[in-house]
């Protein structure tokens, strides 16, 4: 699968910190759940992993996924990220919140960081994995959908957050962490 070949969850968790008892969120973790199973091995059974997408269809295939693999804290979650509380989750419960590739499908990034800083506790982080603007790939958004890193840092300061982790994990992504004051 392409976004295997392109992004390594395992190195990607690792860079970012993801351990075992933490509470980790992606928000649209696509059909391949590429990184919410991997993330769910690492958090074990004293943590949690929360995959929340918009698409019912996509969260069906996942938890029957899920059950064959017999990850009882796995949990999928039908909700809308850019509404404020649309996630349905608790305020502060993340330790981690990823978003991998997803920028650049949401119609408001300012409503979906209104709901993002929401679940992630102080001290906690939210991973951004995006495609760079200039990118040219086969697979990639259209380059008037991409969120460049520096829109993403001014718009991340604005909510309290600040970045001290920056990371190429491709030719075709950059990778950075937010950590909430």
């Amino acid at each position: 699968m392409a976004g295997s070949a392109l992004l390594s969850a395992d190195k990607l968790l690792d860079l970012f910190r993801v351990e075992p008892g933490m509470s980790v969120v992606e928000i649209g973790p696509s059909r391949s759940g590429h990184f919410v199973f991997p993330a769910a091995r690492r958090v074990g059974a004293k943590g949690a992993v929360y995959g929340v997408d918009i698409n019912k269809e996509v969260l069906s295939f996942l938890e029957g996924r899920r059950r064959l693999e017999l990850l009882h804290h796995l949990y999928f979650k039908h909700g809308d990220a850019e509404k404020l509380g649309g996630t349905d989750l608790t305020d502060g419960l993340a330790d981690r919140v990823f978003v991998i590739g997803t920028l650049w499908t949401l119609k408001s990034l300012p409503n979906f960081l209104e709901e993002v800083t929401r679940l992630i506790r102080p001290g906690g982080a939210l991973v951004v994995v995006e495609w760079l603007p200039g990118v040219v790939h086969p697979i990639a958004p259209a380059v008037q959908y991409r969120v460049s890193p520096e829109v993403l840092d001014a718009a991340l300061e604005e909510h309290g957050f600040y970045c001290p982790l920056e990371h190429r994990p491709s030719f075709t992504h950059y990778a950075r962490m937010y950590v909430r004051n």
